[in-house]
C-alpha cells in the first residue's frame, strides 16, 4: 500500500514474501531494488532487500554478508552500513544493488559500541560506549574517518543519539527525558526536558534537530546559536501517547513524519506552519526508516518470528 502525503512524500507498507532460496535468488536478480532494511533479530546481523516497486514490494531473504561480520548497522537509504567483524572495530560496507563489499576498516573507530545512530542521509554516524564516550564518524559516503570523540556522563543513562549530516552537532536523549546538544568544542548543554519516550532526528544537511515528544504532545526544533541551544516550538500538538516517538524529516527539511511505536497512526507535520496531516496505518508500527529514494519512509511491525511485516 502506498499512501501519498502532500507533495510526493510517502509512507510505504511492505508485505513479506517467504520462499525457497532458489526463488529468492532469481527474484533478487530480476526485480528492482526499492531499498534495504535491517532485520530486527537480536544479533543485529541481518540486512534484507526490499524488491519490487513502491506500493507493491516485498522483503526477501537476508543478504550474504562477509563471513566474519557479527553485527551490522544499516545507514538510511541503504547505500552502506557499519559492520563489526569479530574482535574488530566497526568498518564500512557499501552496497552495489544488493551486493555488499568487503569490510573497509575505519582507523580509530571504537570497538563494541552500545548505541549506533546515523545522520538523516547516513553521511555521519555517532557511536556511544557505556564508558561514557561518544565518537562521531564522518565521510561515510566517501572517505570514512573518526571526526572527534567526546565524553558524556549522565547518571540516568543515554537512550538515543542523533547527529547532523556534517557530523558537527550531536543531540543526546537521556533516560530521564533530557535532550542535550554538544559539539567537539562545546560541552553538553541542556536544550529540552520532556518525556523519555520522545524522538529526535536532524533535518537533512542542516544543523537543526526535530524533538517530537509524543508523551507531552509537543514538537520543537533545536539548534545552537553562538554556542547556546535555541529551541523553537512548532505550532500544533501531537496526539499524546506513551510509546516511543519515531521521527524522520523530509529531504528539504520542511516536514517531519511522526509515528508512535505500538500505535496504528502517523502524521506529517509542516515545521513552518505546524499544520498536520494524519493517516491510519494498517499495522502496529515498531520503527520508521528512510528508503533508497530518500523521500519515502517505511514503517514496520514485528512478528513473533522477528520478520518485518506490514500488510
Amino acid at each position: 500500500m502506498l499512501v501519498n502525503w502532500l507533495r510526493h512524500y510517502s509512507i510505504v507498507s511492505i508485505g513479506v514474501l517467504l520462499a525457497v532460496a532458489g526463488f529468492e535468488a532469481r527474484a533478487q536478480m530480476s526485480a528492482p531494488v526499492v531499498g534495504l532494511i535491517a532485520g530486527e533479530s537480536p544479533s543485529f546481523n541481518e540486512i534484507r532487500p526490499v524488491l519490487g516497486v513502491l506500493g507493491a514490494s516485498s522483503i526477501h531473504a537476508p543478504l550474504s554478508l562477509p563471513r566474519q561480520v557479527s553485527r551490522v548497522y544499516l545507514a538510511p537509504t541503504g547505500g552502506w552500513a557499519l559492520a563489526q567483524e569479530r574482535g574488530a572495530a566497526p568498518g564500512l560496507v557499501t552496497f552495489q544493488g544488493t551486493v555488499p563489499s568487503a569490510v573497509q576498516a575505519i582507523a580509530g573507530a571504537v570497538r563494541n559500541p552500545d548505541v549506533v545512530s546515523f545522520s538523516p542521509l547516513g553521511k555521519s554516524s555517532a557511536l556511544y560506549s557505556a564508558g561514557g564516550a561518544i565518537q562521531v564518524l564522518t565521510g561515510l559516503d566517501a572517505t570514512p574517518r573518526v571526526a572527534f570523540q567526546v565524553s558524556f556522563d549522565e547518571p540516568s543513562g543515554l537512550k538515543k543519539l542523533a547527529v547532523s549530516d556534517d557530523g558537527q552537532l550531536l543531540a543526546v536523549l537521556t533516560a530521564a527525558g533530557q535532550v542535550y546538544l554538544l559539539t567537539s568544542s562545546m560541552t553538553p548543554l541542556l536544550a529540552y526536558a520532556g518525556s523519555p519516550s520522545l524522538g529526535i532526528a536532524f533535518l537533512p544537511n542542516q544543523s537543526a534537530a526535530v524533538i517530537a515528544d509524543g508523551g507531552n504532545g509537543t514538537i520543537n526544533l533545536a539548534r545552537t546559536a553562538n554556542g547556546v541551544p535555541v529551541v523553537q516550538a512548532v505550532t500544533g500538538s501531537l496526539s499524546s501517547s506513551p510509546g516511543d516517538t519515531l521521527v524522520e524529516a523530509s529531504l528539504d527539511g520542511a516536514s517531519a513524519f511522526v509515528v508512535t511505536a505500538g500505535s496504528t497512526s502517523a502524521c506529517r507535520v509542516d515545521l513552518t506552519s505546524g499544520s498536520m496531516q494524519s493517516i491510519t496505518l494498517p499495522a502496529v508500527a515498531t520503527r520508521l526508516g528512510r528508503l533508497r529514494d530518500g523521500e519515502s519512509f517505511v514503517f514496520s511491525a514485528q512478528r513473533a518470528h522477528g520478520m518485518v511485516s506490514d500488510r
